[in-house]
């Protein structure tokens, strides 16, 4: 079976979506080289987890999505502990509201937003009982 290792976020202007995935969710970025992209680590400060997966961020190239544009490429869900928390944070660190929070049965607590660039942005916190089966 195939499995997804990487993503990667577009950015027009780089250093801000830094700036805003540093803040909201504390990921680390590193410069590949001398190009336009960054590697990005989303471990706590101890290491891999062994849960989720890292990515990249790269310079876009073209204009970024309008607010009413269609998904014209793949949507990064992140697992937080507090999605209304988090959520409230994005729009602080200048993310606008895709879709405002809310629970969804069997699933767990979500939200969407649209990074300073326009990039769509899933936020869950999972209903880990509906998981486990209990």
């Amino acid at each position: 079976m195939s499995r997804v290792v990487h993503f990667e976020i577009h950015a027009s202007e780089p250093d801000a979506l830094i700036d805003f995935y540093t803040a909201v969710f504390g990921w680390t970025f590193t410069r590949f080289g001398d190009m336009d992209y960054w590697s990005i680590s989303t471990a706590d400060a101890d290491g891999d987890d062994g849960v989720g997966i890292n990515g990249g961020l790269t310079r876009r190239e073209g204009s970024p999505p309008g607010p009413s544009a269609p998904v014209n490429g793949a949507n990064i869900v992140v697992a937080v502990d507090d999605v209304d928390a988090t959520f409230s944070l994005a729009i602080d660190q200048g993310a606008s509201s895709a879709a405002v929070p809310e629970d969804l049965a069997g699933v767990g607590r979500v939200a969407n937003i649209r990074d300073p660039d326009g990039n769509l942005l899933g936020l869950i916190t999972p209903d880990l009982s509906a998981m486990s089966g209990a």
